[in-house]
């Protein structure tokens, strides 16, 4: 089985690389603010590693890509973490180009601050959520075969200063990310609160009505007062009368920061334990069911240990029954690169017999880039059909700067709001010490300068008027390029 994870590796790497849209199976992790979404991921990942605070602290999706290294040829296993988030995309005809950063980090606990610099980059220092993915790869001996987004917090009321949409652009990336049929929907909810309540439940059933692929996290176990049975909420008969869901995890709150082999150690001695040393996850949450009777009999069923061991199996089962489905549209999308590359090579050109890269390729980039050049520039002289019966090239280029540029200009009345008072004021400033024979200019500068500022604001609506057009020209400019690459 451990194949498909590693060709599944192998093929996440490539769709990441082309920035294709080929959906591939992953997990996705929805949660209300405080339902403990952090915790379950970082008691997955056995380590502390996400940032913390107040509010809305994930503003971007975060991709966690979990690897198992083991040791070979006698050396010890490696252990690699990097973080990497896009910005700056470029594109045209329907592709992105974008640029990646790639942070290398030697210790788990750089990755939280390491993930907040790129959430400021990317949403600019500003409030509000974005759709730029951050990605946080991780290889290790001690991490399972996982791949799992976690997704800002769903928000009941939005703080104070935070966009108004903040609601509903938190809602549309959940439903974008579900709504993939590869994926599986973790829902996590606290275990104190009433399962009724439940906004990830909720959403979830309405892209899975029937469950299949849905989990119910229920975090926070060990502070549910101890007097209150959840029994039924763990053995999912509450869960179940909002959705049917495959399978109902209960996990203790695991918020401590101690680093341990086997798991990070949480702050557990509520219980008054005698136990000394450090003690793995699984210790506590076995020490936490032996001392409530009503749920020992569950401690089979729940837990970190079993959430992850349940999880890596249903993964890769889902990779396995999914990879047939993705490799047919794999094929098609090479199918349709195959057919565009066959349409831009020319016939003079070798053909590609899998060891003359080097001699077709540049010749067919250089005469492509040469078909685009002069059909930007027949576009822009108005010397093609542009295939369309609105305006377009260059003839839009020129009514925005002879038409609308000016007609915006000429609303602007020189010196109307300047009296001659002003003038004479400013003229006398600019005299000095000594009485001017003649008029001084730097009172001319300074006037004419003020009435220049203000057809600031038009000139630069013009010039992104005019850059949007440009964009405009460029893309029918490589479509008409193509075509004619193709007719030939």
């Amino acid at each position: 089985m451990d194949k498909y994870v590693d060709d599944f590796g192998r093929l996440q790497s490539i769709v990441e690389s082309i920035g294709t849209d080929l959906p591939l199976p992953l997990i996705v992790v929805v949660g209300a603010q405080s339902d403990g979404k952090s915790s379950v991921l970082e008691s997955i990942v056995g380590h502390p590693f996400l940032p913390r605070g107040e509010g809305c602290v994930t503003r971007t999706p975060i991709k966690l890509f979990m690897r198992t290294t083991h040791a070979e040829n006698g050396c010890d296993p490696v252990e690699n973490i990097s973080v990497s988030y896009d910005t700056g995309i470029l594109g045209g005809l329907g592709r992105a180009a974008p640029v990646t950063h790639t942070k290398r980090l030697r210790d788990f606990r750089n990755i939280a601050p390491t993930i907040q610099e790129a959430t400021r980059e990317l949403t600019g220092g500003r409030t509000g959520i974005v759709e730029n993915l951050i990605t946080v790869n991780i290889q290790s001996p001690r991490v399972p075969n996982l791949t799992l987004i976690d997704l800002p917090g769903m928000i009941e009321n939005v703080s104070e200063g935070a966009p108004e949409k903040m609601r509903e652009d938190v809602n549309r990336m959940i439903r974008h990310y579900i709504s993939n049929p590869t994926a599986i929907i973790l829902a996590v909810h606290q275990a104190g609160s009433d399962v009724v309540m439940s906004k990830a439940l909720r959403e979830a059933k309405k892209v899975d009505p029937e469950g299949k692929r849905t989990f119910c996290v229920l975090t926070k176990l060990d502070l549910v007062d101890r007097q209150v049975d959840i029994t039924d909420r763990l053995n999912g008969v509450e869960v179940g009368r909002i959705l049917n869901v495959r399978r109902v995890f209960g996990i203790i709150n695991q918020t401590g920061h101690t680093n341990h082999p086997n798991g990070f150690v949480p702050d557990f001695e509520e219980y008054g334990s005698t136990q000394q040393g450090p003690r793995t996850a699984a210790e506590l949450e076995d020490e936490f069911f032996r001392q409530r009777p009503s749920y020992r009999q569950l401690s089979k069923l729940h837990g970190r240990d079993k959430l992850v061991s349940h999880l890596t199996s249903v993964f890769r089962a889902h990779i396995r029954d999914h990879l047939p489905e993705l490799r047919r549209e794999l094929d098609i999308s090479v199918a349709s690169c195959e057919e565009e590359l066959a349409a831009l090579r020319e016939d003079d050109l070798p053909a590609d017999d899998g060891s003359n890269h080097e001699h077709w390729q540049f010749p067919l980039l250089a005469k492509f880039i040469n078909r685009f050049c002069k059909a930007l520039i027949k576009s822009v002289d108005g010397d093609v059909d542009q295939g369309s019966d609105k305006l377009a090239g260059g003839v839009c280029l020129e009514r925005l700067f002879n038409n609308t540029y000016w007609r915006n200009l000429d609303k602007i009345v020189p010196l109307s709001n300047v009296s001659p008072q002003q003038v004479w004021t400013q003229i006398q400033n600019c005299g000095g010490l000594e009485p001017q024979m003649f008029l001084s200019t730097k009172a001319f500068r300074v006037l004419v300068r003020n009435e220049i500022l203000r057809m600031k604001d038009e000139s630069v609506n013009c010039v992104q008027l005019a850059h949007k057009e440009m964009l405009t020209i460029r893309d029918r400019a490589a479509t008409m390029s193509i075509k004619v690459c193709h007719l030939n």
